[in-house]
């Protein structure tokens, strides 16, 4: 499983303050969270190979995102068959219908889900809101942090597996 904030595509930031009724913000999140921003997107080197090599050995890959359905599904569809990422069909690309939704419960809702289906289950997450919450109502899951850009609404977690954008070469090459 491989989470979405794992940006293992090097996702742009926002770089407002998400307030509600500024007019600026309003039509910023409406260029930022869409498909054509997403073309901005560039790969972490050897991402790519990492999750070919994941699913190689046997993984089977879903994407599992806060991103916008509605706004953002056919960028993200396009980008990682652009950028070489397996996907074994569309339902393994998971992306969040109710954007009132905070990420964490939406992404712990949908892990749960997960738990009937598969013994054991790996999410690689770069988001540390979501890894806390993730550990807290789900300890069975192997977290991996992917210390990448995140919201720094909280620290990054310790005592966790990491993985960097810049050791992805390093695990393709063992």
């Amino acid at each position: 499983m491989i989470g979405d904030s794992v940006p293992l595509w090097n996702g742009s930031i926002w770089p407002f303050p998400l307030k509600p009724s500024n007019p600026f913000v309003d039509f910023g999140k409406k260029i930022f969270f869409s498909n054509s921003f997403l073309v901005h997107d560039l790969l972490y080197p050897n991402a790519n190979e990492f999750v070919q090599m994941c699913m190689r050995h046997g993984a089977e890959i879903f994407y599992l995102t806060g991103r916008s359905d509605s706004l953002m599904r056919e960028g993200t569809l396009e980008q990682l068959e652009r950028d070489g990422f397996p996907l074994a069909s569309e339902d393994h690309l998971i992306m969040k219908t109710n954007e009132d939704l905070q990420d964490e419960d939406f992404k712990s809702s949908r892990l749960k889900d997960f738990g009937s289906q598969f013994s054991k289950i790996y999410f690689f997450e770069n988001e540390p809101v979501i890894v806390e919450s993730v550990m807290k109502d789900l300890p069975h899951i192997e977290l991996v942090f992917m210390d990448s850009t995140h919201s720094q609404r909280r620290p990054r977690p310790e005592g966790l597996p990491t993985i960097t954008p810049d050791s992805f070469a390093e695990a393709v090459k063992k």
